[in-house]
């Protein structure tokens, strides 16, 4: 009876230690959940304060301000990301270009490759030319829209089409002409048995882009959106790229207005022959009755080879600018150019340094005389540089300030790969052998 007494009195004993023993394991393991709960609320905490202090507070700041508009930080960092990608795929283009020569692509792409450099360095200037591009466009923008120049999403997206060639069924635009055709004028040909002179390389008009439909649009576009969004920017920052363009090419175009820049101008084709001495001057001119005379005498005077500096020497001016033509010859020989009439015969001219020395005397025939249309890259040339001066005088004035909170944010990103920083590997000449190397 004492066995049977003591076993139910050991068995309480053992089920009260196993359930202390429990409720310690228990409660061990809640002080564990606690402090692992404690720990990742700390993490969410610090993670959600640092997200807050990033988008709430730091890149809302303006990294410039131009006029009372903020350019934000991450609309600059964006922009970074923006020119990073398209930097890249100008590099990738040049080396499908080049068929993979990444010697040339080195060669030609110098500059994009460099800013692309992983280093410090490169970062900051990739960031820099970001800022800049930001303000430009912003001092642009504000100024056009005060002279009236608006730009609407139909404008931007008619030059997005354009880009790629798509025009919605209608026909593409045909360059525009350099020029009116030239007058007949009477042309130096050389004497016999000489060489003819060489000609004037002229400029290939633009080929008419190749119309693309809208489904082979719609895909070329959206694969580059895309590639943008890939890097990190935006079809948002492409379209306002656009918008940016096109607000400069307005702006520019009434400034250069606004500065006489025009798109035509009289011009002179002309014909000139350098003597060395005023006797030998007067005495060719002396000969010479008419136009064609002037051009038999030319063609003598150009056929003849130059053996010492007292050697007439014979030179064709193309239709040419008064600025052109004092550019190639002299200020006095443009003045007596312009003063002529068609087919006219100058006087002699003396040219000579502001030493007086080196004298030239000059006889000129003018083979045509009119008003024609410049160039079209001099116009956009002088266009451009209306647009420049401007710019360089807006963004001096106070109403552009800057913040040096985007130096130490500048993104690293989209990366160039890194064959186009790798030296180029050496061709291999193969080197001439000797017969008795060969055994021959």
């Amino acid at each position: 009876m004492a066995n049977n007494d003591t076993q139910p009195k050991n068995q309480q004993r053992r089920s009260r230690k196993d359930m202390l023993l429990t409720r310690k394991q228990q409660e061990q393991s809640r002080r564990i959940r606690m402090a692992i709960l404690g720990i990742v609320g700390i993490i969410v905490l610090v993670l959600a304060v640092s997200l807050f202090v990033e988008y709430v507070i730091i890149r809302p700041q303006p990294v410039a301000t131009v006029n009372g508009t903020e350019i934000s930080l991450s609309d600059w960092q964006e922009m970074v990301r923006f020119e990073r990608a398209e930097l890249i795929d100008n590099v990738e283009s040049l080396n499908e270009l080049l068929n993979g020569d990444i010697g040339q692509v080195q060669q030609f792409a110098s500059q994009q490759i460099n800013l692309l450099a992983p280093s410090v360095q490169a970062e900051q200037a990739m960031g820099n030319v970001a800022l800049q591009q930001l303000i430009d466009d912003e001092l642009i923008r504000q100024e056009a829209e005060k002279r009236g120049i608006t730009i609407t999403e139909a404008d931007i997206q008619a030059a997005i089409e354009e880009n790629y060639n798509y025009y919605d069924g209608d026909v593409p635009p045909t360059p525009t002409p350099a020029g009116p055709e030239p007058t007949p004028t009477i042309t130096p040909i050389p004497a016999a048995g000489t060489e003819p002179a060489t000609p004037v390389p002229t400029l290939e008009p633009e080929p008419t882009a190749t119309p693309v439909t809208e489904d082979a649009f719609l895909q070329e576009y959206a694969r580059d959106i895309a590639r943008l969004r890939d890097a990190g920017a935006s079809e948002e920052i492409y379209r306002a790229s656009i918008a940016a363009s096109l607000y400069r090419e307005a702006l520019q175009e009434e400034l250069g207005i606004e500065a006489g820049v025009l798109a035509e101008a009289e011009q002179m084709n002309l014909l000139l022959i350098a003597y060395s001495s005023d006797e030998e001057a007067q005495a060719a001119l002396a000969a010479i009755d008419s136009p064609t005379a002037f051009v038999e005498v030319w063609n003598e005077v150009r056929s003849t080879p130059v053996v010492t500096d007292t050697d007439p020497v014979a030179q064709d001016i193309p239709w040419s600018t008064y600025e052109d033509v004092a550019s190639r010859t002299a200020g006095v020989v443009a003045d007596a150019a312009f003063e002529l009439s068609e087919s006219e015969i100058s006087d002699v001219i003396l040219v000579e340094d502001a030493n007086g020395e080196n004298q030239r005397y000059i006889l000129l025939l003018a083979q045509g005389r009119e008003v024609r249309s410049l160039p079209e890259s001099q116009v956009r040339s002088e266009f451009s540089t209306a647009l420049s001066d401007w710019l360089e005088s807006a963004r001096i004035s106070e109403g552009v300030i800057l913040s040096d909170i985007w130096q130490s944010r500048v993104p690293s990103g989209p990366s160039l790969d890194d064959i186009y920083y790798r030296p180029p590997t050496p061709t291999v000449v193969p080197t001439a052998t000797t017969e008795s190397e060969t055994g021959g």
